[in-house]
């Protein structure tokens, strides 16, 4: 009997990694081992370790577990408001990984990491749409463009091969983590209903307008699973999206509607500034409700919903490349949005 292969999901406390180590678990053949710098709030998946990947020595303790070592899925990654900073920690991080991996794991097949449309820039603002995978690259920093050149340039001294994903938003459900969009939607929706207001838009009104795009968790996690082991994918990058585009203006009266509100007018706001006195708010939520008793800094980083809502611009990625290389898988957006909605809610995350 063939022996399974043996998965390290590095950032799995993360949306992504948590989803992938949740898929791969499941999936006969497979074994995972999840690395975090610490313990999941909502349960280990696999083999859980923890370790800062910024700390190089950390690495030595885990050398034996490391051995069996097949596929890397490489979903970490750190913030900074300075780009080049940022570029810095993340390749670090990435290079502290794959040393470690590439010493201990002789039978390493493939390396994959985990990107996103930031590739084409659209963070900076307006970019060419739909994006496509070869598209030139803008201006650096990009911290992507730096850990997609050192797994290119290593690989080719190696007998593994690698991959890289482009999602979009991406909407999951995992807690205790910054980049949480769907449970910052969720927890801000169910404050609002608190106190009375319609579900007021906070965005700007050019993102209410525009067209946009997202990627399931789940749709995300297959994608890695199906890139990281079909031969004909060995060292592409794939840009992965639920398949639809959608507008807010048309999407938002579906969330009030789940929370039997009203939906509220466009009025752009930063939530960031606004959350200092909303603990005592979310604690009051809790009690009343009977829900799972999670901190309100642990919901996710206020900017970075601030930040989303404000995409003034169409975004748009291009998924041909993907389906010509045999992914056909696609997620309706409204429906996957409300389903995790519906998690949340029978999780006691919300009421």
């Amino acid at each position: 009997m063939a022996a399974n292969k043996v998965a390290l999901v590095a950032g799995a406390n993360g949306t992504v990694g948590r989803t992938l180590a949740e898929l791969l678990s499941s999936t006969r053949g497979w074994d995972v081992i999840t690395l975090s710098r610490r313990p999941s709030k909502i349960g280990a998946v696999g083999k859980s370790i923890q370790a800062d990947l910024c700390d190089r020595a950390a690495f030595h303790q885990f050398e034996a577990t490391f051995q069996r070592i097949t596929h890397v899925f490489y979903c970490a990654r750190a913030t900074s408001s300075d780009p080049a900073e940022e570029e810095r920690i993340n390749l670090a991080m990435f290079a502290n990984v794959l040393d470690a991996v590439e010493k201990s794991a002789g039978s390493l097949e493939h390396v994959q990491a985990m990107h996103g449309t930031k590739w084409y820039g659209c963070h900076l603002g307006p970019y060419k749409t739909p994006a496509l995978e070869d598209d030139p690259r803008h201006f650096p920093p990009n911290f992507y463009y730096r850990q997609h050149d050192m797994l290119s340039h290593r690989q080719g001294a190696g007998n593994w091969t690698w991959s890289t994903l482009r999602p979009h938003t991406v909407w999951g459900i995992t807690l205790g983590y910054r980049h949480s969009f769907v449970v910052l939607l969720a927890a801000y929706a169910t404050m609002c209903r608190h106190l009375g207001l319609p579900l007021i838009f906070p965005g700007s009104q050019a993102c209410f307008e525009s067209i946009s795009q997202a990627t399931d968790a789940m749709l995300l996690a297959k994608a890695s699973l199906w890139a990281a082991t079909t031969p004909g994918c060995a060292n592409a990058a794939f840009n992965v999206i639920n398949g639809d585009l959608f507008r807010w203006r048309h999407l938002w009266p579906k969330v009030a509607a789940f929370f039997d509100m009203k939906p509220g007018p466009v009025q752009t706001m930063k939530l960031s500034e606004r959350a200092g006195d909303k603990a005592a708010i979310w604690e009051e939520i809790v009690l009343k409700n009977g829900l799972r008793a999670i901190n309100f800094d642990d919901l996710g980083d206020w900017a970075y919903f601030d930040f989303t809502l404000r995409s003034d611009y169409d975004d748009i990625s291009a998924t041909l490349k993907a389906r010509r290389y045999g992914f056909n898988e696609f997620v309706d957006s409204e429906e996957a949005l409300l389903r995790l909605l519906q998690r949340l809610r029978d999780m006691r995350v919300i009421p």
